[in-house]
């Protein structure tokens, strides 16, 4: 399975609920150390880039590539900066399916 991961400055909002204000103010000092859990208990909100500066890696290889201003194009934001070879993926082996007539039929031609 292939992956990417993006880094980038955002604004975040977190949400979160508890019996006191001070057990709440807790939760999210645990937050802040890195303590696993706290963001699943609450609504954690994030929202775009507050700068152009976005960083990406591809499947977890501890290599950070610079986007220096985010285009919306794939050729330009990520294939110009890496090499080629990284970017071909590996062929799924999924076993293919056969479905009968009757389900194809009700399928609209646009997944085909």
């Amino acid at each position: 399975m292939l992956s990417m991961t993006f880094r980038f400055t955002t604004e975040c909002e977190l949400t979160l609920e508890g019996n006191s204000y001070e057990e709440i103010y807790l939760q999210f000092k645990d937050f802040q150390h890195g303590v696993p859990g706290v963001q699943e208990r609450g609504v954690l909100k994030a929202y775009p880039p507050e700068t152009d500066q976005i960083f990406f890696q591809l499947d977890n290889n501890g290599s950070l590539q610079e986007i220096p201003y985010f285009k919306g194009s794939f050729q330009e934001d990520i294939a110009e900066r890496c090499q080629a070879k990284a970017l071909q993926a590996e062929p799924a082996s999924v076993p293919l399916i056969t479905l009968p007539k009757q389900v194809t039929d009700r399928i609209p031609d646009v997944y085909w």
